[in-house]
């Protein structure tokens, strides 16, 4: 394969890589952090403007704000739940994968009220580890214009 190009994963990788992407935003909806975190290699460049419009840096460094996102909507009462649709996963010929999908976040208030929260882009890198996939990098591009209005 010519180096930059790239094909299509096995149905096998990409039904482990569905599993893997499910279990992740199940661990994101019920705000377990710590489970979240752990699908990172443990240097794993992450940059999103979902907190700051940083450039990449190591997953360490977002994971006070993550922690601190999911103690804000616990504290709030708020029930998050996360869709993600679309799926593009192509074989990178080097050992990893690249996935890019569309993620939309749902959130109902303690009162019931329940909105759109955030809409984004998800583009990761993965490899392949005998734990199962792990992501290599991740960046998350938040493209909506609605927020969560709060009294």
């Amino acid at each position: 394969m010519a180096p930059g190009s790239s094909r299509a994963v096995s149905a096998r990788d990409f039904c482990e890589l569905n599993s893997f992407y499910g279990a992740q935003i199940d661990a994101r909806d019920r705000g377990d952090s710590e489970a979240w975190l752990r699908i990172f290699e443990p240097d794993a460049l992450f940059a999103t403007n979902v907190f700051d419009d940083s450039s990449a840096r190591r997953i360490d460094d977002f994971a006070p704000a993550v922690r601190a996102v999911d103690q804000k909507f616990a504290d709030s009462g708020i029930q998050r739940r996360h869709a993600l649709s679309n799926f593009i996963v192509r074989d990178n010929g080097d050992g990893t994968v690249s996935v890019t999908h569309y993620g939309m976040l749902v959130a109902t208030s303690n009162e019931g009220d329940t909105q759109l929260h955030s809409t984004s882009v998800v583009h990761d890198v993965l490899r392949r580890t005998r734990d199962g996939w792990r992501v290599v990098s991740r960046e998350i591009t938040r493209d909506d214009l609605a927020q969560l209005r709060h009294a």
